[in-house]
């Protein structure tokens, strides 16, 4: 890991030997001169210290107004250079009229987080972007990026390649507002020592539970193995037209068809199994099954492969098992991971605690 950006005496370098930008007496650049929208403030705390304010790019808000305090915003001879005032109408969908709305729009540069005398670095922002990561992870000197997998936004530091396992990480943290990290060691702060925690599936406790599942799994894989995929596309749109009373209109099958489908499917279980598994295929969309049947009905006009029915088994059933440990919690065990180690990513959960407290991971 180079030396950061953000470190604290590069910083105050700046400050003593840079003069600030123009019509400011504490805004100054962080990298070039000519990158104005990467800079930082110096500034106080609440305890008086001085802090350094990180700044990339610019936000806005948009703060509603009623229409007389749209016009008294109007009148005003001049608005703060950063503001501006719009107006739009629309029609109401239900047929009742226009509506007309006002706003004030307010942009400020976008704070990345807070460079204090310790050298430290504290996470302020509301969001971090991709544009953002890229920014974070140039000026951090390691690599800032989103994993959904692994809970959101995390750190990395990499000991070989850019493939996110046990041996590329040489460190990794969840990022979560207020977290601060040393920059020289890229260690927290003793103010967020976090524990962080995941779930896992219990094999032991998994597979018992399964266990009143296998008939269903052996029916309907005998079933698939003997027939034609057309014969399954044609079943498909029967059962999904007669049986669960659906139309194929949308692009992507609605959330609440989707939740009819699963019940259904878990009523079909025991008395037509192929009728449950084809049920459970559609609402979890497997091989873009939803797509396939659009198009059989003339409702949509997309190319695809023929249909493989082993795979399909397999991939609802792995879709099927999914949705069964998520509706039972109790075949899950929590795996507490060692802070600033690569941690295994987790779709069943991942949770961090500060002093015991849960805290939020950015998205």
């Amino acid at each position: 890991m180079g030396n950061s950006y953000l470190d604290v005496k590069r910083i105050k370098a700046i400050v003593r030997q840079t003069n600030p930008y123009r019509g400011s007496d504490n805004r100054y650049p962080l990298l070039e001169r000519k990158y104005g929208h990467k800079h930082f403030l110096v500034d106080k705390d609440s305890n008086g210290e001085t802090i350094y304010r990180i700044m990339y790019g610019y936000v806005s808000s948009w703060e509603e107004l009623t229409q007389q305090q749209y016009d008294a915003y109007k009148a005003l001879p001049n608005l703060p250079t950063n503001s501006r005032l719009t107006d739009h109408s629309y029609d109401c969908s239900d047929g009742s009229g226009r509506v007309e709305r006002y706003h004030l729009v307010t942009t400020i540069p976008n704070e990345m987080g807070i460079v204090r005398e310790d050298n430290t670095f504290e996470y302020t922002s509301k969001a971090y972007h991709q544009g953002d990561n890229n920014f974070m992870s140039q000026v951090l000197r390691v690599e800032q990026r989103a994993s959904k997998a692994h809970g959101g936004l995390i750190l990395i530091t990499h000991n070989k390649g850019w493939q996110l396992n046990k041996d590329n990480v040489k460190g990794m943290h969840p990022v979560f507002k207020g977290l601060r990290i040393h920059l020289d060691t890229l260690l927290p702060h003793h103010s967020c020592d976090y524990k962080i925690t995941s779930n896992k599936v219990s094999r032991k406790d998994g597979k018992e539970f399964l266990k009143k599942y296998q008939d269903f799994y052996m029916v309907c894989e005998t079933m698939m193995s003997v027939m034609l995929p057309e014969s399954f596309i044609e079943l498909a749109v029967e059962l999904i037209t007669n049986k669960a009373h659906l139309a194929f209109d949308s692009y992507y099958i609605p959330q609440p068809d989707i939740n009819k489908l699963i019940d259904l499917a878990h009523e079909n279980m025991n008395d037509s199994p192929i009728d449950s598994l084809v049920m459970f295929g559609v609402a979890y969309d497997v091989d873009r099954i939803w797509q396939r049947l659009r198009k059989h009905t003339n409702k949509g006009h997309y190319y695809y492969t023929e249909l493989d029915l082993n795979s399909f088994f397999q991939s609802a059933k792995r879709k099927i098992n999914k949705g069964i440990y998520k509706d039972n919690p109790s075949v899950l065990k929590q795996v507490e991971h060692k802070q600033g180690e690569y941690y295994p990513s987790s779709e069943w959960g991942i949770y961090i605690t500060v002093n015991d407290l849960p805290v939020e991971q950015y998205n």
